[in-house]
């Protein structure tokens, strides 16, 4: 029997709204001695002729950054789950320096991870024109409304604002936890079902790539090992993989997702942000569920809304039940296999255009 957490998670992840508007301690601002080591930092990297993925972190440094990101990681890893960084001048980089600033960032926060069958370890989040109603479609490549899930292949997920949309795509965060103690106190009759988890659609980014694969097995929505609650939550991937099998959720099955779905969006629960240049978002996938708005885009390419996305192991922040760690049958925080014989230009997948 898988083991279940009887009782209310305690400590900062299980928040809600009123306590994270009150509490200021999760957002951090760059400050001009930050911004020098950065652009100090690029020069050095340009000069050794460095460029993500081969960018190590030894070859990170810039003690106020370091300090500055170690707070922050804490954050992510044993606070709220959630850390807002503000300040960042983006016009002052080009293209490629943003990418490499953020890995370098994500670098000081574990070890950035496969997002994609192309092997991209940063990816733009962009509009691309598909539809978030193909199977198949993974939704940063659309101006849709993401629904609150949890992204399944890193313990982080950052988030680096490039340009904001024209009108939309705020950006909302719950707290699972919070959710968990709820359903705990009124609902404890779902958490069998969500304890034993749901098979997922792999979309086509399986290591066999085939568009029909599969989990090897169900992905726990919450998993308690080694002391720790984590969860893993998306609808989407879940639903297709009963379209796939040709099942359907049971009556409480059907009434546990909807009500995690409900509490997430509950301005009680939910903590919304409008995302402006230079900001940067860093969530733990664990402990927090993230949504999008539905959003507009500027008619000028050069506008277009764009966000750099990373995905980040980092096996210290906590132990995972090994079952509920491999979600993409890769092994345990294994990310997307790459496949080789694809391309960047892949449709439906991220590049630095659109």
């Amino acid at each position: 029997m898988t083991p279940q957490l009887r009782q209310p998670v305690t400590g900062r992840s299980p928040w809600k709204w009123a306590t994270l508007a009150a509490d200021s301690s999760w957002q951090f601002e760059l400050e001009s001695r930050h911004v020098d080591e950065i652009a100090a930092l690029l020069k050095t990297l340009r000069t050794a002729k460095l460029e993500p993925p081969h960018i190590e972190r030894e070859h990170v440094s810039g003690p106020a950054l370091c300090e500055l990101i170690s707070a922050m990681r804490q954050e992510v890893e044993a606070g709220y789950g959630v850390a807002r960084v503000t300040g960042l001048p983006v016009e002052d980089f080009n293209p490629e320096d943003l990418e490499t600033l953020f890995w370098a960032l994500g670098l000081l926060l574990g070890q950035p991870v496969s997002q994609n069958s192309a092997g991209e370890c940063i990816a733009h989040v962009v509009d691309r024109g598909v539809s978030y109603d193909q199977a198949n479609v993974r939704g940063y490549t659309t101006r849709a409304e993401l629904v609150p899930h949890c992204d399944a292949g890193p313990d982080f997920t950052g988030l680096l604002c490039v340009h904001p949309s024209k009108r939309g795509g705020e950006s909302s965060v719950a707290s699972s936890m919070a959710i968990y103690n709820e359903i705990l106190n009124r609902h404890p009759e779902y958490l069998d079902d969500l304890y034993r988890g749901f098979f997922h659609d792999l979309r086509g980014e399986g290591p066999t790539g085939s568009l029909d694969e599969l989990t090897n097995h169900r992905i726990p929505v919450y998993s308690y090992f080694d002391g720790d609650l984590s969860c893993s939550f998306n609808t989407k991937s879940m639903e297709q993989a009963n379209d796939k099998m040709g099942t359907q959720y049971s009556a409480t099955q059907r009434a546990s997702v909807d009500y995690i779905l409900e509490l997430a969006g509950n301005p009680e629960f939910r903590y919304d942000m409008v995302f402006q240049s230079g900001d940067i978002q860093f969530v733990n996938n664990h402990t927090i569920l993230h949504s999008r708005n539905e959003y507009e885009d500027y008619p000028e390419p050069e506008r277009k809304r764009r966000l750099l996305r990373m995905w980040i192991v980092q096996p210290e922040c906590r132990s995972l039940d090994p079952l509920y760690a491999d979600r993409f049958n890769t092994g345990p925080r294994g990310g997307i296999a790459r496949r080789h014989d694809l391309g960047r230009a892949l449709p439906g997948l991220s590049s630095t255009q659109p």
